[in-house]
């Protein structure tokens, strides 16, 4: 896995219990003002060596790899990503599925992380190019702006 933006590991622990994610990766990001983070979990063992709270990851950076199912904490090999915009006081592990009554709540801090895995042509769309393309890549800016601003006034 590649980082997509520039972050500094917030938590790299092994969440080793059955059908938990394993090998899990929680890093921070802070873009025009908004912090955020980006949950990996699933990962191989190795990817948590040498990862200390705090490193920095630079942009286009290899930080992790998928895991197979003996070390992630027996799924099939696949990487979980989860944007979250408010950790609720977790640290190393972060729910990655809740009750249906939860749903709600959860959807209004984990914000979908599609833009965030294609952020650099996000960027470029923004920034360089006059398009139909470039009004979806504002929009979909203010929707995250929209839904750490309704989370923190809660």
């Amino acid at each position: 896995l590649y980082a997509t933006y520039p972050a500094i590991i917030l938590s790299a622990q092994n969440n080793d219990q059955f059908l938990d994610y394993g090998p899990t990766i929680i890093l921070q990001h802070e873009i025009n003002g908004l912090t955020f983070y980006s949950l990996y979990g699933h990962l191989r063992t190795d990817s948590l060596q040498h990862k200390k709270p705090g490193q920095v990851i630079t942009q286009g950076e290899q930080f992790a790899w998928v895991g197979a199912d003996t070390e992630n904490g027996h799924w099939a090999p696949h990487t979980h990503v989860q944007l979250i915009t408010d950790l609720l006081g977790h640290n190393g592990d972060f729910p990655g599925v809740v009750r249906p009554s939860e749903q709600a709540d959860y959807l209004t801090i984990c914000p979908n992380p599609q833009w965030f895995i294609s952020w650099n042509l996000f960027v470029e769309l923004l920034f360089f190019e006059k398009s139909g393309i470039q009004l979806l890549a504002e929009d979909m800016y203010r929707q995250l702006q929209a839904a750490l601003k309704q989370h923190r006034s809660r």
